[in-house]
């Protein structure tokens, strides 16, 4: 799974003859990322999960977004989308004899996007009381002046001004839709969810307590305790006994790489992975099959 921005930063810029994403680094802050992306080959149904919120500008071929809950979204060339904070599966799709192309831009709250005039606190003030909740993503449509910042953002060689254009940009399309700017401030919270079984779908998957704290609308808090009561547990002890558990079912059905039982098994740290492992079952992955090899 791809924990987003993070990976994309921390890949190659060059292209690659595979056909995966280069990607370009435009600007990175503590609060702001902005990335242009381009493509030669298609990539279908990555699953990822964005550790901010996003805004997905595709300049060329087309991207499908599915939400955790189902729901499916076309991004076509010159519409944009805001995901919230989320898990999600993308694919991003390339037109015959073309690349795709997008431009991507990562932030914590929707305030530092826009260029709020008067006394600054007042304005966000009531930008938060006008917010309409945006339990989904959205997308809108590019208008030409929308298209040219897009193309300055992408062709800015000053990293420094590209802050600056962003918020440009995000001003200027809530003043071309009236709704931009409301639904944009209701990306804020997340979407509130039954915890056991979406604790039990995902225990896998590489995040932290409390990213499972936000995906299922809760303070980290108010998680731990509405966890320990739902699993009689706190929810380390339990991550740590479901992901070892899932690999160990996974080594009893055939040999895998350390690293790959690892990652799917939701470490990103090998080492501490073997660690782990040891401590519950007394004896190494690599041990455990060697053993499961002789038995047969």
């Amino acid at each position: 799974m791809l924990i987003l921005p993070r990976d994309l930063v921390a890949q190659s810029i060059e292209p690659k003859s595979d056909g995966s994403p280069s990607i370009n680094l435009l600007h990175q802050s503590k609060d702001l990322i902005v990335l242009s992306k381009s493509l030669r080959s298609p990539i279908y149904e990555r699953t990822g999960y964005l550790a901010t919120h996003a805004a997905s500008f595709v300049l060329q071929g087309e991207q499908q977004i599915e939400t955790y809950e189902g729901d499916f979204f076309r991004v076509g060339a010159g519409q944009a989308m805001i995901l919230p904070r989320d898990l999600y599966q993308i694919s991003d799709l390339v037109p015959k004899n073309e690349s795709f192309k997008s431009l991507l831009i990562y932030f914590n709250s929707p305030d530092q996007l826009l260029n709020i005039s008067g006394s600054h606190e007042g304005a966000k003030g009531r930008l938060a009381r006008s917010a309409t909740p945006a339990s989904v993503p959205f997308s809108f449509g590019l208008k030409s002046e929308t298209t040219k910042m897009l193309q300055t953002i992408t062709n800015d060689s000053s990293t420094t001004q590209v802050p600056d254009l962003v918020r440009a940009l995000f001003t200027l399309q809530s003043k071309v839709e009236k709704t931009f700017t409301q639904k944009l401030a209701g990306i804020r919270a997340g979407k509130r969810r039954e915890l056991k079984p979406f604790m039990q779908d995902q225990a896998d998957k590489a995040l932290r307590v409390e990213d499972f704290a936000y995906l299922t609308g809760r303070s980290l808090s108010t998680f731990r305790r509405d966890f320990k009561a739902a699993f009689g547990q706190a929810p380390r002890q339990w991550l740590r006994a479901k992901r070892l558990e899932h690999a160990y079912n996974i080594i009893a059905q055939g040999d895998q790489r350390v690293s790959d039982l690892a990652q799917s098994a939701g470490y990103e740290n090998v080492s501490y992975f073997i660690r782990e492992f040891r401590k519950q079952y007394g004896q190494s992955p690599k041990q455990l099959m060697m053993a499961k090899g002789a038995a047969y």
